[in-house]
């Protein structure tokens, strides 16, 4: 499966117009048509409903759509991830942090840090104090620095 053939089938699946389709991706009219219908005989199933030039998308093309942008946006992080590990990253953090707590020990914190591992990536989220917890016991963050006292007892104060 092309990755170009699900590019063109999501933006196709978002506007249900070929034409307008092959404007937001600069190719042909003609290059969207073939895009999909390769596809189709890859699935072997019809992702567009054709009527009187009007499409929409099928059951099928309903079910796949989802698909499709899991697919792109899981290849896009992949590559994402390629361009970290190029650069010498090894691991990617993501911290919470509170607005507060950012204005003010978050730029020695991370001068610190970076010294001490620069093979990891920092992704630093501002998030309100009363959030970061959750977020660290979700597991959607690494660490949270908030002013709050932790509530959970699974978690860690410092």
């Amino acid at each position: 499966m092309d990755f170009q053939w699900l590019k063109t089938f999501i933006v196709a699946a978002e506007t249900l117009n070929f034409r307008k389709a092959s404007e937001k991706l600069m190719l042909s009219q003609p290059s969207v048509t073939v895009h999909i219908r390769l596809l189709e005989e890859q699935l072997g199933s019809k992702l567009f409903d054709r009527l009187n030039n009007r499409v929409t998308l099928s059951d099928a093309g309903k079910f796949f759509y989802i698909e499709a942008v899991r697919l792109t946006k899981d290849a896009d992080a992949s590559v994402s991830r390629m361009h970290a590990f190029s650069q010498g990253y090894r691991r990617n953090w993501t911290i919470a942090i509170s607005p507060l707590m950012a204005e003010t020990i978050l730029p020695y914190l991370l001068r610190t840090f970076m010294e001490h591992h620069p093979e990891v990536e920092l992704s630093i989220r501002i998030e309100e104090s009363e959030m970061i917890e959750q977020l660290v016991d979700n597991g959607d963050v690494h660490l949270g620095i908030s002013a709050l006292d932790a509530t959970f007892k699974t978690l860690n104060q410092s």
